[in-house]
């Protein structure tokens, strides 16, 4: 049984090397519109780290070279602990960052915040955490200033799909895509925002 397993999951994953077709949904969301904060609930603590500020509460669920490269760009992540455990993530970045799914870049028009690589802990998940942290990240982008939050999911994710407009994010789009012997080519931007994707170097 185990090994009829195993030859079936590297049987897909060699079937989606030579072709496969996906779409990203785009979400977006104003942040003149967010009213209030999010009530916490008791145990829960949110952090926001940042270029010598957090990075070794990162470094346990994410590789520090990871960490290092981000944070040196500029780039924030809003990280919650329940009772002083970090159990979730979610990566802010502005003007640019690489989208690993389409092997592009995004540039982002001023004003604008990316929320991407949000990840929970297996026996946290299914607690709301996900819309809290993309919450909680708005906020604080809204507070500094910033007018637009943008976040993606694959068409296929629907839990994360329900995170994002729970969150209060409103669907804008898809972006179409195959890949074709591991390269990937853009079939349709049809998001309503000029996402401009430039062919870019990925994210060691």
């Amino acid at each position: 049984m185990k090994l009829t397993s195993h030859l079936k999951y590297f049987a897909n994953r060699w079937k989606k090397f030579i072709f496969e077709r996906e779409s990203l949904y785009f979400y977006l969301l104003e942040l003149k519109d967010i009213t209030s904060n999010v009530d916490l609930v008791d145990g829960l603590t949110i952090l926001f780290a940042r270029e010598g500020e957090g990075e070794e509460l990162l470094c346990q669920l994410i590789p520090r070279e990871v960490v290092n490269t981000r944070l040196r760009e500029g780039q924030r992540c809003c990280m919650v602990l329940r009772h002083n455990k970090f159990i979730s993530y979610c990566w802010m970045a502005e003007r640019r960052t690489y989208i690993g799914e389409v092997k592009r870049d995004i540039n982002l028009k001023e004003g604008d915040i990316y929320l991407y690589d949000c990840y929970t802990l297996p026996e946290e998940r299914g607690k709301g955490l996900y819309p809290l942290l993309l919450m909680r990240a708005s906020q604080k982008a809204s507070h500094e200033g910033f007018r637009r939050a943008l976040i993606f999911s694959e068409s296929r994710n629907i839990f994360s799909r329900k995170g994002i407009l729970k969150a209060g994010f409103h669907f804008i789009g898809e972006v179409a895509f195959c890949r074709i012997l591991g390269n990937v080519q853009l079939r349709k931007n049809d998001t309503g925002y000029p996402i401009d994707f430039k062919k870019g170097v990925e994210e060691k």
